[in-house]
């Protein structure tokens, strides 16, 4: 199966895109691998299909520093949605999103999500 797609995918090396990878070699789908060593030479071209598979998945980050979390996650995509021009964009992300994972029902694709941020500190 080839594709006449330009695909960059994000966080090619790492547990999730190096499956996606391996699932496009198997399948001789074209794509450019973009991670921390070549981000800045890709950076500005466009593509049809751009997936970030480069979230971070540090639950105890988000806990400990919420802020920092947020930047890591939030601030970055923001950065690529800016940095890669594109057609289709795919955001892998994770159930930790959701308030309640236990409850089936809190976890569907059209369940409120509030954000929590400190509250800002007087000066």
């Amino acid at each position: 199966m080839i594709t006449n797609n330009k695909i960059f995918l994000l966080g090619h090396k790492g547990f999730v895109g190096s499956g996606i990878a391996q699932f496009f070699n198997t399948n001789d789908i074209n794509f450019t691998g973009i991670d921390r060593e070549n981000y800045e030479k890709y950076k500005g071209q466009e593509c049809d299909i751009f997936i970030n598979a480069a979230g971070n998945s540090n639950k105890r980050l988000a806990t400990k520093d919420p802020m920092a979390d947020f930047q890591a996650n939030v601030m970055s995509t923001l950065q690529t949605l800016l940095d890669f021009p594109c057609k289709k964009y795919i955001l892998l992300s994770s159930i930790d999103v959701y308030p309640d994972c236990i409850n089936p029902e809190n976890n569907k694709e059209n369940t409120t999500i509030v954000l929590w941020l400190p509250a800002k500190k007087e000066v």
